[in-house]
């Protein structure tokens, strides 16, 4: 056979092999993209009718499920020639590693590791492989764009619950109590969706950017205002904290058009604020924040609650200083001082008691995996600012009511900002190289 036509054949063979890979990689983008609004609607389901599958429920179940296709597609997909700007393999490595020393150590020195705690590990895996499955599918600025769009559809769907249920009267329980018309839609709390909201809001804002129309500035609008109606404190404090980092890029970094979407997006915020209160009113804003005057219930108790599970750290011995107490042991200890089985509502806090220092390694960990994606963009880049207000957001939602063991909210933060900083590569596919499997070659 001539030299000719086996070159020829071999073209055509490569030709179909990178078709092929294309076509696979497109299936994994649009599996990142639905995710969140499909999360938002089983979770709805889950909560409404509470349907179970043996001794999970089904939102559990179904995260399960798709953890293990996660993995399975993960496992199918080329590894990078090299590594990129933007590959963090090597710290969600050291993540899995810290969680596996969690478990091991309590299943050692605590008789065993129970349901409460494995759900909780599987529910930190769940978004830590999300985060790589987005690292190493999303390859280009389109494919980013499909898994923005996919975080805005599940923000909006998740803010249409939160309306609704505060318009037809299905009101927060625990809000309710406490005198405070509030919504959490069909979700079992708004202390979750707050974060996602947020994150969906700065998401639609951000894609609105090229088109310059005010259709993306209303649905961000249409988020926040959901946020709002949650009543959640931290969220409230997080959308704040990010309309205000905004205000500040597009003023001092970016003073040139580039920055004209941060504007726009606040100051249609700003006019929906005042819209919604002279619908609603501030009475339920008061009420929400009136306990700031009594140190021993600010917060909902947070105070007193951080202080227990500072106490928890200095009574623990040696192994439970080093790796924690498990999930488990944690909210057991809450209860016995306070009488109620919850979480300390901080991650530091949840780290260190859960995980001790390996616990805290591991939250350092993801902060320094964000920053180092977030920093390799360039300040003046409106993708750095979207960025730089989802860590914003990660940031108040972790500190005030904790985030890492929400699936769904932290691949809110972990896929947003790393779709983002994709967007800042126009040169993508020239950076970041996949190797392909040898295909069949025929002996000649």
């Amino acid at each position: 056979m001539s030299a000719q036509p086996v070159g020829a054949f071999l073209k055509v063979d490569r030709a179909l092999g990178s078709t092929r890979e294309r076509a696979a990689l497109g299936r994994r983008i649009l599996l990142l993209a639905l995710l969140p609004a499909l999360d938002a609607i089983i979770n709805q389901i889950n909560t409404a009718f509470q349907i179970t599958i043996g001794s999970l429920s089904m939102l559990q179940a179904f995260r399960g499920t798709l953890l293990l296709v996660l993995v399975f597609m993960i496992a199918c997909t080329p590894r990078p020639r090299r590594a990129s700007r933007f590959a963090i393999g090597g710290a969600m490595l050291c993540l899995l590693i810290c969680i596996s020393v969690m478990a091991i150590n309590q299943a050692v020195t605590g008789g065993g590791v129970e349901l409460g705690d494995l759900i909780t590990y599987v529910q930190m895996g769940y978004w830590i492989t999300v985060w790589y499955a987005a690292q190493s599918w999303i390859r280009d600025a389109s494919d980013a764009r499909k898994v923005l769009n996919g975080l805005m559809a599940g923000a909006l769907v998740t803010a249409a619950s939160v309306c609704y249920g505060y318009i037809v009267g299905v009101d927060n329980s625990v809000y309710e109590a406490a005198g405070v018309k509030a919504s959490s839609g069909f979700f079992v709390s708004g202390k979750g969706i707050a974060g996602a909201l947020v994150v969906g809001g700065i998401t639609a804002a951000y894609l609105g950017m090229a088109r310059r129309t005010w259709r993306h500035p209303c649905a961000a609008v249409f988020c926040f205002g959901a946020c709002f109606l949650t009543y959640a404190r931290a969220g409230l404090v997080a959308l704040c904290a990010s309309l205000f980092w905004l205000l500040i890029w597009s003023t001092f970094f970016q003073a040139r058009s580039g920055g004209s979407w941060a504007r726009r997006v606040i100051a249609v915020s700003i006019l929906g604020a005042a819209m919604l209160i002279a619908a609603i009113g501030v009475t339920d804003l008061t009420r929400r924040w009136s306990d700031l005057k009594d140190p021993n219930r600010a917060g909902s108790g947070r105070l007193e609650i951080w202080t227990f599970a500072a106490e928890s750290f200095d009574e623990a011995n040696f192994s439970q200083r080093l790796a924690g107490r498990g999930y488990q042991g944690m909210v057991n200890f809450i209860n016995s001082k306070l009488g109620v089985e919850i979480h300390t509502h901080n991650d530091v806090l949840d780290m260190l008691v859960m995980g001790g220092m390996v616990g805290i390694g591991l939250l350092l960990l993801v902060v320094a995996a964000l920053g180092a994606q977030i920093l390799s963009t360039p300040a003046q880049s409106p993708e750095f600012a979207a960025a730089i207000s989802i860590l914003l957001t990660f940031f108040c939602q972790a500190i005030l009511t904790g985030q890492l063991f929400m699936p769904d909210v932290m691949s809110y933060y972990v896929m947003g900002i790393t779709a983002l900083l994709v967007s800042t590569a126009p040169v993508m596919f020239s950076r970041v190289q996949f190797a392909q499997a040898p295909g069949f070659r025929p002996a000649l």
